[in-house]
């Protein structure tokens, strides 16, 4: 489990990557980048790659509008919550508690079948996210796939958004 930091790179065309054990900033080409997050992906899945700090990539200014009014945009890709080992758990944890409280909005991700996951969820740190809603973002994803939905919805002849709303609400 690694966080990530996504922002701006100083470069229009390389990538700019952070390294997590020299502080050193690196510009990488396309195929270079490929290669240092596989790499990094090894690193994790081994558990060589044990750091709290965040892996930080800077994409290609050129994928960037310039007309961004002076808006400078950093996204916090944290790992999942629930972790296979305990271990993982408290790393995961370990990183929201430090990460979270920098990021405004929060989005939480949930596939719909999991939805009911979120009810009483607390992001380590920050504590139950429904006692500051306007912090949050809930994505739903896989909706339109699930054996509920379909059943639910194909019961009518025309589907609106307040049909998937209503589903929504009652599997929370």
């Amino acid at each position: 489990s690694v966080a990530t930091i996504y922002k701006a790179s100083v470069d229009r065309d390389k990538y700019q990557v952070k390294d997590v054990l020299t502080d050193n900033t690196i510009l990488l080409t396309s195929t270079q980048m490929s290669e240092f997050i596989d790499k990094t992906r090894n690193e994790v899945e081994s558990w060589s790659h044990k750091y709290l700090k965040a892996v930080e990539i800077g994409i290609p200014k050129r994928y960037f509008s310039d007309n961004n009014n002076g808006l400078d945009i950093t996204v916090i890709d944290l790992p999942g919550f629930g972790g296979k080992s305990d271990a993982e758990r408290e790393k995961v944890d370990a990183l929201s508690r430090h990460y979270a409280q920098f990021a405004y909005p929060i989005i939480l991700v949930e596939k719909f079948q999991h939805i009911s996951q979120l009810d009483g969820f607390i992001v380590p740190g920050l504590g139950d996210w429904r006692e500051m809603p306007d912090r949050y973002r809930i994505v739903i994803s896989s909706i339109a796939g699930t054996e509920t939905m379909q059943k639910r919805v194909k019961k009518k002849a025309t589907v609106h958004l307040e049909d998937f709303k209503e589903v929504i609400l009652t599997e929370i």
